[in-house]
């Protein structure tokens, strides 16, 4: 059986009410929850009892009927019935990052799944081409570099320009894999594509990305990792996901998980196994061959997994504060009244383009055109008035020229007086630092 959530007392309404729930530090105000995630108390004790049921009789957690492999069955299933799919399509890893690289470990290979007859393919030699975006992940693009430099993988970029609305981002997609195949080129094998892109923080169209870059023989592959949690994640035949080929999404992020806990999907036609081009895919540490896709990722060497079985408790906390939706709809509320608030009060503007980009997290433009003292604020920020926002970031001229701009994340441990105070903060310490300057 599953642990369950401890109790919490009362259900306390959404704001600073509910920061008792967490563990923060008292004197911290924090815009980064996409970042990094942040554990209820109450999943961090279940994480704990699960700790100690490992280390009371670790025989027994690691193979027994009462141990690890049980619970997190337990877990694929209630994530299944969140995405709307089947559990057999989803494993458990660590993050993001394993995830990226489980699905693309054999990319530009001779034997590589991508580019030889098999159920993953469109076509009987598929070139060593990955397709990313502009926005993609800081590391996922290191990845793709060794890849290039060790395999010959050659990365095709498509640049996205913000703001600009779903359609114009889904044109970009296909002008890029148009002027390719018009010039002869190779079309990619596979795509990367994101759910919710990291910076700037915008959902973006992935159903018609996905129906664009399947008319051209691409597999998908969408990084989900700021969605779960954070935006309706949905497999079924009405859903955004339903034709995607593989999507992964961090449990430790908005789902509210403890840190190393991510859920990876594969749709049932792209499993393989023993006998085919190669097992495909394969967990990064692999000790067996040729069995099913679930089975392959229960066991990968001796490891602490209670933060994987700690995802019911997450789930359970999130159904005792209110659910998914209510969760969703406080944090795109705040996030959309933060926006207007902030681009208001500064004289700026937000960079999504419409209610379909929008979710936990809202992209807001800085009042300053000196990026070097827009970095200077936010270590004041953090140093001198307990508030931490991650980081500024800027767009150069072919993404949409906007020299800074905060990533802020909406939570239901923030209320529209953190946001005030921000708005109210910034200005004064840009006019500090220009009277430095």
């Amino acid at each position: 059986m599953l642990g369950t959530a401890a109790a919490i007392t009362a259900t306390p309404p959404f704001g600073h009410a509910m920061r008792s729930n967490f563990m923060l530090a008292e004197d911290l105000t924090t815009f980064n929850f996409g970042g990094y995630g942040g554990t209820p108390k109450p999943v961090f004790e279940a994480q704990m009892n699960y700790i100690r049921q490992m280390e009371a009789d670790t025989g027994e957690w690691m193979n027994g009927a009462t141990g690890y492999r049980g619970k997190i069955s337990a877990v694929r299933v209630e994530l299944a019935k969140l995405l709307k799919c089947s559990a057999d399509d989803l494993v458990l890893v660590d993050n993001a990052s394993n995830a990226i690289n489980v699905l693309l470990a054999r990319f530009g290979l001779t034997d590589s799944p991508f580019n030889a007859t098999s159920p993953l393919t469109r076509r009987s030699s598929a070139p060593a081409v990955l397709l990313d975006l502009s926005v993609a992940y800081g590391p996922f693009v290191g990845y793709y570099n060794w890849l290039q430099a060790e395999r010959g993988v050659e990365v095709m970029t498509v640049d996205l320009s913000f703001p600009s609305t779903d359609a114009q981002l889904v044109a970009a997609v296909r002008e890029a894999l148009e002027l390719r195949k018009a010039a002869g080129l190779a079309m990619p094998a596979a795509a990367v594509v994101d759910q919710v892109a990291s910076v700037p923080a915008l959902k973006l169209p992935v159903a018609e990305l996905t129906r664009v870059l399947h008319e051209y023989g691409v597999f998908v592959i969408v990084d989900g990792a700021h969605a779960v949690g954070n935006v309706p994640c949905d497999f079924s035949s009405s859903g955004e996901l339903t034709n995607v080929d593989a999507w992964f999404g961090n449990a430790h992020k908005w789902l509210m998980a403890p840190k190393s806990a991510a859920v990876m999907y594969v749709r049932a036609d792209h499993h393989s196994g023993a006998g085919e081009v190669g097992v495909w895919p394969e967990p990064t540490v692999v000790d067996s061959y040729g069995d099913d896709f679930v089975t392959r990722f229960v066991w990968s060497g001796t490891r602490d997994r209670s933060s994987f079985c700690a995802v019911h408790d997450a789930l359970a906390f999130r159904a005792s504060v209110g659910g998914e939706e209510a969760i969703r709809e406080y944090t795109h509320g705040l996030a959309r009244w933060a926006g207007e608030h902030l681009s208001a009060v500064w004289h700026t503007k937000v960079l999504d383009s419409g209610p379909s980009q929008a979710n936990s997290m809202l992209n807001i433009v800085v009042p300053t055109a000196n990026h070097t003292a827009c970095l200077q604020v936010v270590h004041t920020l953090h140093a001198s008035h307990g508030i931490y926002v991650n980081s500024c970031f800027q767009l150069d001229a072919e993404h949409g020229a906007i020299a800074s701009y905060f990533r802020l994340s909406a939570q239901i441990f923030l209320q529209r007086s953190d946001f005030v105070k921000l708005g109210e903060l910034v200005p004064k310490l840009l006019a500090e630092e220009a009277v430095r300057a």
